[in-house]
């Protein structure tokens, strides 16, 4: 029931990682120590018909300059 927030394409999707590029200000806009999941959405695959949604990641942002 969370907000969404911000979205961003993978630019690479391999069997050992997930790759992406993110301009600065983009998630600059989202306040340090907010609480946050990485979720990945797998579309469905002919004959599966699901959607796929996991959650990766999760915890609280911490800057790093």
């Amino acid at each position: 029931t969370s907000p969404v927030i911000a979205t961003w394409p993978a630019e690479t999707v391999s069997a050992g990682y997930i790759e992406f590029w993110v301009q600065s200000d983009e998630p600059n806009a989202i306040p340090a120590r907010h609480h946050y999941r990485l979720m990945v959405h797998y579309p469905p695959v002919a004959p599966i018909t699901d959607l796929n949604d996991f959650c990766w990641y999760r915890g609280n942002i911490k800057r790093e300059d």
